[in-house]
């Protein structure tokens, strides 16, 4: 693709394409089933987020990190540039949707010293709340922070106010790293990065003659979220730098109806778009063919695929089902990339599709790629592309730090201009991560002493093909985002007494579902062993896990006392763990198992007809509820607290977009996401529905069959 002019820092870029682009649309936000909530250009974008920086100028602001703390939509995007505009450093963060994100929230703050927090109007009350009842629970110490509403925000002209003229070096947002909460690593992004990130994906991916439709510019959908390195970068950033135009919907609207994704892309004959591998599951899981023979997908030239291990078998499976849509299996890009590297750094040439390799299991296990045989198991690799421009991938043995050989698997390090500046304020672990030496067969280092970043993932190359075999260190991702074991068997083992610390290994397993988290526990010696105890004790563990992570488990074994493989110097042997997990070698006492498989369910629970629930039958909706919840959690309904929010109870963010169609089906009319975070226990959304019912005189209307 011929490349824009050279921009000398992101604030550059947004003015050049303000004058060269004026009033052209760069973004839509969808909502609902597909609603424009509203449309802006690049003049408005400009000029909106001076509104901003002015405004931040008279706070002074300048110099300082900024936290962003948004839902998905334009504000977002508004209040990004007016940082950059007025010199101060953005920090995107997730919106906390409850304990999980709390804390980490508050980590963010602390480790970053932010003292203001952008967001808004809508957002700032709650937000207040959450920070001060979490400064009372919290290890964090006197967080002292203001919060500002961007949307409200009309300053007077200031004549001393001129926009920020940022250098590459300089430092143009930072990205927190998903994974530990008590740990957050912030990496500092600087505006070179971007630009060099930039020029190698438009090298990988973007060709006129495929990403272009009767001459305009390319065409993105987006639903990935603005917080994180592919949705900010790969979403809103990337378009902007080459003047194309994004449709926007937020990661819930794509949850609640995956269908509003593709028909975006549809609709407006859209070029690229993509997400994590479970993403195209989900669409094949939630998509009927009555919705399917709607969409024509023939411009979709860029499907890419990256952020978590990625398939082949769902490429497949995704390719068939859509191709009486349009749907070309070439169109799929899987890539790797990570935010230390800002975001991208290999991926598949575009129309080429996937690239995979039939490799030996048990060459595997011990470190080398052997292709399989047909007489043997075998387990089937996706490539992740070559390496983009400019970009040196070196496989590293990380305990000594020298080359594997060829056909070795080894920990991937990167060298490219993309490749940050270190995590704020952490500069011996800065350089440990960011500023590896590899050494020479001889243990000297090299002479050209180049620097590494460590990824800490592991994989190997093949005719320059990067293939990527899984983590160093013990990180689950799943559906796309990281999590740390020993985060996840901590917040189990706090859920009871019952459990011993330090006693629990958490993993995962690949399904066709994608990667789903099992837990082993061991029990205290004291523990009652009654069946009844241990369902009550597995429903406690995978309520914790829900409620401070935002996932939910599988499976929940619970095993005897001193039965965990351990190290001599009691550390839990998480992979021996799996290994007999695998092998069924466990001393197991209990195996709880959930219903989570998200497919579209044959069993269905007979709804007559939608009821008022006053006086006595308010009981029916309880019921229902405590129906639907027994059964996708797999345990008796009377072990469930009415009480206990649905995140408590082991409710995932899929399952909560489920439970919001079971509710809508059976009471008759539509609910939004929210409602769920505004009445998240049994009894609180009973009294909410009881309300509401009375309000809107909702008659009786003969209903069909509804999914439990």
């Amino acid at each position: 693709m011929k490349k824009n002019r050279k921009f000398s820092s992101l604030v550059d870029m947004l003015s050049i394409q303000k004058q060269s682009l004026g009033n052209k649309i760069f973004s839509e936000f969808l909502v609902g089933k597909g609603k424009i909530e509203e449309r802006m250009s690049y003049q408005g974008l400009y000029n909106d987020s001076l509104k901003i920086a002015i405004d931040l100028h008279t706070r002074g602001m300048k110099g300082n990190t900024i936290i962003l703390l948004y839902p998905p939509g334009h504000e977002y995007i508004r209040a990004f540039f007016g940082c950059m505009l007025a010199g101060a450093i953005p920090v995107p963060a997730y919106p906390p949707m409850g304990a999980k994100d709390i804390d980490r929230l508050t980590g963010i703050i602390s480790d970053c010293n932010a003292k203001l927090i952008l967001s808004t109007s809508e957002s700032i009350p709650m937000i207040r709340r959450w920070i001060i009842s979490n400064t009372n629970n919290t290890n964090i110490d006197n967080i002292e922070i203001d919060c500002v509403a961007s949307d409200t925000m009309n300053p007077h002209p200031d004549p001393d106010f001129s926009p920020s003229t940022p250098e590459g070096n300089d430092i143009a947002f930072l990205q927190y790293t998903s994974g530990s909460t008590g740990h957050p690593k912030g990496a500092i992004v600087s505006h070179g990065n971007l630009l060099a990130n930039f020029e190698s994906i438009q090298d990988c991916f973007l060709d006129d003659d495929m990403c272009s439709v009767d001459g305009e510019k390319p065409k993105a959908v987006i639903w990935l979220p603005p917080f994180h390195d592919m949705g900010l970068i790969g979403g809103i950033l990337l378009p902007l730098s080459i003047g194309a135009s994004v449709t926007l919907m937020s990661p819930l609207t794509f949850m609640k109806d995956p269908y509003v994704w593709l028909k975006a892309i549809s609709d407006r004959k859209a070029n690229i778009s993509g997400g994590p591998n479970f993403s195209y599951k989900y669409c094949m899981s939630k998509i009927t063919p009555e919705q399917k023979s709607t969409l024509d997908l023939r411009h979709w030239k860029i499907a890419f695929n990256g952020a978590e291990p990625i398939q082949a078998e769902s490429l497949r499976e995704f390719s068939e089902y859509f191709s009486d849509a349009g749907f070309n299996r070439n169109a799929f890009l899987p890539c790797y990339g990570l935010a230390e590297a800002t975001l991208f750094v290999s991926g598949t040439p575009t129309g080429r599709g996937a690239l995979s390799e039939l490799i030996c299991p048990n060459a595997l296990s011990k470190n080398r790629t052997e292709t399989a045989t047909p007489n043997n198991a075998n387990i089937e690799l996706v490539s992740s592309g070559l390496p983009s421009q400019g970009t040196t991938i070196a496989i590293v043995n990380p305990a000594t730090n020298k080359r594997v050989n060829p056909g070795h698997i080894g920990e991937i390090w990167v060298d490219s201009p993309s490749v940050c500046q270190g995590y704020w304020n952490k500069p011996q672990y800065s350089n440990k991560v960011f500023r590896a030496l590899i050494k020479t067969s001889d243990g000297n280092y090299s002479a050209d002493m180049k620097t590494y970043l460590r990824t800490g993932d592991l994989g190997f190359l093949k005719n320059n093909e990067l293939f990527v075999t899984g983590r160093l260190k013990e990180v689950l991702i799943i559906a796309g985002r990281n999590h740390y074991p020993q985060d996840i068997e901590r917040s189990f083992q706090k859920s009871s007494n019952d459990f011993r610390n330090d006693s629990g290994a958490a993993f995962t397993v690949t399904s066709s579902n994608g990667e789903q988290l099992v837990i082993v526990q061991e029990l205290a010696k004291r523990a009652d062993t009654s069946a009844s105890n241990l369902a009550k004790l597995s429903l406690l563990g995978a309520g914790a896990i829900s409620s401070a992570h935002g996932i939910s488990a599988k499976s929940i074994i619970l095993i005897k006392s001193s039965s965990l493989p351990k190290t001599s110097s009691g550390k839990t042997q998480r992979v021996e763990a799996k290994k007999q997990y695998d092998s069924q070698k466990l001393n197991v006492l209990y195996s709880w198992n959930t219903n989570k498989s998200h497919e579209n369910s044959s069993s269905k629970i007979k709804i007559q007809n939608t009821i008022n629930f006053e006086g006595d039958n308010h009981p029916i909706l309880q019921d229902m509820l405590l129906s639907w919840l027994s059964k996708r959690l797999n345990v008796d309904s009377q072990h469930l607290d009415l009480d206990l929010t649905f995140a408590e109870l082991g409710v995932d963010s899929i399952e909560a977009i489920e439970l919001i169609d079971f509710l809508q089906a059976f009471i008759g009319r539509t609910i939004a996401v929210t409602e769920l975070f505004k009445y998240p226990t049994v009894n609180a959304l009973i009294t909410h529905f009881s309300h509401i019912q009375k309000l809107d005189g909702i008659n009786e209307t003969n209903r069909g069959e509804v999914e439990a």
